[in-house]
C-alpha cells in the first residue's frame, strides 16, 4: 500500500480533487501463484537473460550468475495453463513461480504434479481495469549519457527544499558536482501523475533520463494516476532552481507502477518482485520504493507481525532476492508508530534492504514512524531522514512546492544522495557504498528501534567509502590494531589507551553478527570460530562512544 500520510498543507483539497472514482465497479477475482521445483530444462545464455549493464554489476559486486536468475520454465507454465484454463499474469524468476488468474479452480490437483512446489491462492479486489499479463520481457541495455548535468560544481538554490537535504549533509555532495548522473534507479510506486509534463521533470522527459515505464498491474496510463508516486519522485529528480531540487536530478530512471491505489492485495507484491527482476535485468543501481504492507483487503491474507522476519511476505523475499543481486534497495519504514500495528511493514523487514524511518527537522524522532524490532529481533529502521513537513513539487503546477508528511518521503532522498555516492566512487560495490552511509549515521555506534543508525552525513560516507579502515576521528585509526588479516580461529584488538568496551562483528552489508562487551580493556581477543570464510567489517567502540571499523577476511 502507499504508505498513509500526514498532512500538513491545505494544499490536499487540490490532491482529492485530482482523483475521482465515478463510475468504478468494484469485482473480486481469485488468483493463485504456483511454485515450481526448479526451472525445468530450458538453458539460456546469461546475455539473453541480463544486460550488458547488468552483467557488469554482477562483475563489481562478485555476484555469481544462477539459477535464479534463469526465467520460470515455459513447459511449466503451459501446464498448468492448459488443465486449468487460466492466464498467467505474471511470473517471478527469483521466486520460481507464476501467478494465474481464475475462479473455480482445483488447487489440490495442481499441487500433485511433480513439477509443483506449492500453490498458494489469494484474491483481488479491484476496479474494472484489465490486469495486464506480465511474462519475461527481454532486457533492454541502457547506455546512461552523462552530459545532461544542469549546474555541474556550482552551488544549487534549492529554494524551500534545501533544508531537508542538509540535515544529510549531502549538499556538500552536490557542490562536489556529483548529482547522480550515470546511475540507474528505479522507483516502484503507484504511478507518476503529469511525470510527463510537469515543469520540474523536463530535464529528464526530454533529456532522455527516463528510459523505461511500466505499469505491471493494471492498464492505468501510469502518467494519469499516482500523485504519491509523483511527489515521491520530485525528491530524486525534480529540478527548478530557486524552487526545488531533488537528490539526484541528474540520476537515470525506469519508473515503474506496481501499486493499485483502489486496492490492497497480494498481487501486488508479486507485481513488486516482478517489477523489481525486470529493473535487475536492465542493470539497476537502486530500487526505491515508499510502499508497505502490512494489512489486505481479506483480512485472512493480512500479514501478521511474526511475518516481519525478513523471511516470510513475498514483497519481502522479492527485495532480499533484488539486494543479492547487487542492487542497494531502500525503503520507507512506515507511518504505523502511533498505530496498534506500530512496527515497520514489508518489505522494510528484509534483512538486507535498507528501513528509513523518519525524523524531525530538528533530528527528534517522528513518532508515526514505524519501528522495530523484526519479528526475529532485529533492529529496525536502519538509518532516518526527515519525514515532517517534507517540501515537495506541487503535482497540479508542477512549478510550486507544498508539505506533507510520511516516511513514503524519507527513502527516495537517501536514494538519491547514494546515486550521488555512487557516482563519486564508481568502483565501489553496493556493500560498501551502503556501509559508508551506515557508518556515516549520528547513532551507528548506539542503533535502537526508534532511530537505527540515526541520520547519515553523506559527505562523511563520501570520505570513508571504499576505505578499508574508517572511524569516528581520524586519531582512531592509529591508536587502534586489529590482527591477524587475513584472520583464522581468533582475532586480537590492541588499544593504545584502556578503553575498549565493545567490538561488534558485522557482515559486509553492516548486518550484526555478534557483539562482544569488554570493560575498558586495552588488549582484547573476540572468537571468530564459527564465522565462515570471506569478508566482515569489525567494529571496536572505546568507553567516549568514538568507533572504529576495519575489513578482514575470515581465511580458514
Amino acid at each position: 500500500m502507499r504508505i498513509k500520510i500526514k498532512f500538513i498543507s491545505l494544499f490536499i483539497i487540490s490532491l482529492i480533487a485530482v482523483i475521482s472514482t465515478d463510475g468504478l465497479i468494484a469485482q473480486n477475482d481469485n488468483y493463485f501463484a504456483v511454485y515450481f521445483i526448479d526451472k525445468g530444462n530450458t538453458k539460456y545464455n546469461a546475455s539473453e537473460i541480463l544486460s550488458s549493464r547488468a552483467l557488469g554489476n554482477r562483475i563489481r559486486n562478485e555476484v555469481i550468475i544462477d539459477d535464479s536468475d534463469f526465467p520460470v520454465a515455459v513447459e511449466y507454465i503451459s501446464a498448468v495453463a492448459a488443465e486449468t484454463g487460466c492466464e498467467p499474469v505474471m511470473s517471478s524468476k527469483w521466486l520460481n513461480c507464476t501467478v494465474f488468474s481464475g475462479k473455480g479452480i482445483d488447487i489440490e490437483a495442481i499441487r500433485k504434479h511433480d513439477f509443483v512446489k506449492k500453490v498458494e491462492s489469494f484474491s483481488y479486489n479491484r476496479n474494472n481495469d484489465k490486469i495486464i499479463s506480465r511474462q519475461e520481457i527481454n532486457p533492454v541495455d541502457v547506455t546512461i549519457e552523462v552530459s545532461n548535468h544542469p549546474e555541474k560544481g556550482r552551488a544549487f538554490d534549492y529554494g524551500a527544499s534545501g533544508a531537508q537535504y542538509r540535515l544529510l549533509n549531502g549538499t556538500k555532495l552536490h557542490d562536489m558536482g556529483y548529482t547522480g548522473t550515470g546511475v540507474l534507479i528505479a522507483v516502484l510506486d503507484d504511478g507518476f501523475f503529469r511525470v510527463n509534463e510537469l515543469a520540474g521533470f523536463q530535464h529528464l522527459y526530454f533529456g532522455n533520463n527516463i528510459y523505461e515505464t511500466i505499469n505491471f498491474i493494471n492498464d492505468d496510463n501510469l502518467f494519469s494516476v499516482g500523485t504519491h508516486g509523483m511527489t515521491v519522485f520530485s525528491l530524486l529528480g525534480a529540478y527548478i532552481s530557486g524552487v526545488m531540487i531533488g537528490t539526484a536530478p541528474t540520476a537515470s530512471f525506469l519508473l515503474y507502477k506496481t501499486e493499485d491505489a483502489d486496492s490492497e492485495s497480494l498481487l501486488e507484491e508479486y507485481a513488486w518482485v516482478t517489477a523489481a527482476e525486470r529493473a535487475d535485468s536492465c542493470g539497476v543501481d537502486i530500487i526505491t520504493s515508499s510502499l508497505v504492507y502490512t494489512t489486505m483487503d481479506d483480512p485472512a491474507e493480512s500479514h501478521k507481525y511474526t511475518d516481519m522476519d525478513g523471511a516470510t511476505c513475498v514483497v519481502t523475499l522479492g527485495a532480499e532476492a533484488a539486494a543479492s543481486k547487487g542492487i542497494l534497495v531502500i525503503n520507507s519504514a512506515g507511518n504505523h508508530g502511533l498505530d496498534e500495528w506500530h512496527y515497520i511493514g514489508a518489505p522494510a523487514d528484509g534483512t538486507n534492504v535498507v528501513a528509513v524511518g523518519g525524523v524531525h527537522a530538528d533530528s527528534t524522532t517522528w513518532l508515526d514512524s514505524s519501528r522495530g524490532p523484526t519479528a526475529d529481533g532485529r533492529i529496525k529502521p536502519d538509518i532516518c531522514a526527515q519525514s515532517c513537513a517534507v517540501v515537495l513539487l506541487d503535482p497540479i503546477s508542477g512549478s510550486g512546492t507544498f508539505t506533507m508528511s510520511g516516511t513514503s518521503f524519507c527513502a527516495p532522498v537517501i536514494a538519491g544522495f547514494a546515486a550521488c555516492l555512487m557516482q563519486a566512487h564508481p568502483h565501489a560495490s553496493t556493500a560498501e557504498i551502503k556501509s559508508s552511509i551506515y557508518y556515516s549515521a549520528n547513532k551507528c555506534s548506539n542503533p535502537d528501534n526508534d532511530y537505527g543508525r540515526g541520520i547519515p552525513n553523506f559527505y562523511r560516507a563520501y570520505n570513508v567509502c571504499g576505505l578499508e579502515d574508517f572511524s569516528e576521528d581520524e586519531s582512531a585509526t592509529a591508536a587502534i590494531k586489529v590482527f591477524p588479516n587475513p584472520a583464522g580461529q581468533k582475532l586480537f584488538i590492541q588499544s593504545e589507551d584502556d578503553d575498549i568496551v565493545r567490538v561488534r562483528i558485522m557482515n559486509i552489508s553492516g548486518g550484526i553478527l555478534t557483539d562482544y562487551y569488554f570493560n575498558n580493556e586495552i588488549n582484547v581477543t573476540v572468537d571468530i570460530n564459527g564465522l565462515k570464510c570471506g569478508t566482515y567489517l569489525v567494529s571496536v567502540v572505546d568507553k567516549t562512544g568514538h568507533m572504529f571499523t576495519k575489513k578482514i577476511i575470515k581465511s580458514r
